[in-house]
């Protein structure tokens, strides 16, 4: 498999590449929060509390509390009544546009 390269360890703009660092330009960690130990360890928690997942999509598998409890967050905090997340861009353009 020519273009998936195998990483060391990604650290947000950077990342080792066989061995020695090198920028990364084709992520998604706009905030730098996935180098951040706070986030780390609250994923973490969350998956030995809720488990890893629920094995398939939130439509068809339902949800656990933690996401309806962000979601509720972020619409208090914009002013509106309610709010949806979604766990990929790709999910967040198909809601989008198909509303």
């Amino acid at each position: 498999m020519p273009y998936f390269l195998e990483l060391t360890r990604n650290e947000g703009p950077t990342c080792l590449y066989e061995g020695r660092p090198v920028l990364m330009f084709g992520s998604n960690n706009y905030l730098g929060l996935t180098v951040d130990e706070r986030v780390r360890q609250a994923a973490a928690n969350a998956a030995l509390t809720d488990g890893p997942s629920l094995t398939g999509s939130r439509l068809l598998n339902g949800s656990t509390h933690q996401p309806r409890v962000f979601e509720q967050s972020l619409a208090d905090f914009f002013g509106r009544e309610d709010a949806l997340i979604f766990t990929t861009g790709y999910q967040a353009n198909i809601g989008l546009l198909s509303a």
